[in-house]
């Protein structure tokens, strides 16, 4: 797979970026690697202009970056950031429907923790043991299914189920989303046939463990618009579990 962004860039992101977090292997639609279509950083929210599905439309796409196969597997970054918890869901459509949230809710093909392979050990003085900032990247790999056919797709990470907002350990977060343009070329024959989404559980507060430490809500689209305030998207402590839409 041809990615223009570089593990050097990246790391770099590390400490330039302090804010929430969103997809960063494969270079997102709103991404600094796509300038000058970055006003969004590569993400988008609640209390955000989210009009689409994606945090830029595909109208503003700065075309594929990346060819993929059916069949193949393949690693995608995002930063846990100074926030803890949630579950990240994965959904690929074919690039015409990427305006449509209706569209990635019908093509998800994993779920998996926020934290899964990224954790911050340290007791911080103000948030709590698990909950101050974490400079890992975290990571998870995702089969390309054979329903999708040769062409542009566009893979959406959705983040949500996340806490400690504003520095407050029983506020949630409104879920995040971010999207990635990519191009199907061969590999497995076509299946039109849907195949049922991958749930990878366990963390850094469940390790071992099929599920997630999550805030407010387990399901997508339960906080997505709105005034981002503590209060907004559910208020108390932290839970453990599966995705409610899985």
């Amino acid at each position: 797979m041809k990615f223009f962004l570089q593990t050097a860039s990246l790391i770099s992101l590390l400490g330039s970026i302090t804010a929430h977090s969103n997809m960063h292997i494969p270079p997102t639609r709103g991404s600094q690697a796509n300038a000058p279509n970055n006003a969004n950083w590569g993400y988008c929210s609640k209390g955000w202009d989210c009009t689409t599905a994606c945090e830029s439309p595909k109208s503003q796409s700065q075309g594929s970056k990346g060819t993929i196969q059916r069949g193949q597997k393949f690693d995608i970054t995002w930063l846990r950031q100074n926030h803890p918890g949630g579950f990240v869901r994965l959904a690929i459509v074919p690039f015409d429907q990427s305006d449509d949230s209706t569209a990635f809710d019908k093509n998800v093909v994993k779920y998996v923790c926020y934290e899964t392979n990224c954790k911050e050990s340290s007791q911080d003085p103000m948030l709590g043991y698990l909950n101050g900032p974490g400079t890992d990247p975290c990571t998870t790999d995702v089969t390309i299914p054979d329903w999708l056919p040769d062409g542009k797709v566009t893979l959406q990470w959705t983040w949500f189920g996340g806490g400690v907002l504003y520095a407050n350990n029983n506020a949630s977060f409104g879920q995040y989303v971010s999207c990635a343009d990519l191009t199907v070329s061969g590999g497995n024959p076509y299946n039109a046939t849907h195949s049922k989404p991958v749930f990878q559980g366990g963390d850094v507060a469940n390790p071992g463990a099929n599920v997630c430490r999550y805030w407010s809500t387990n399901s997508v689209h339960q906080c997505e618009k709105g005034a981002e305030q503590d209060s907004s998207c559910g208020f108390g402590p932290s839970k453990n579990g599966a995705p409610g839409d899985y």
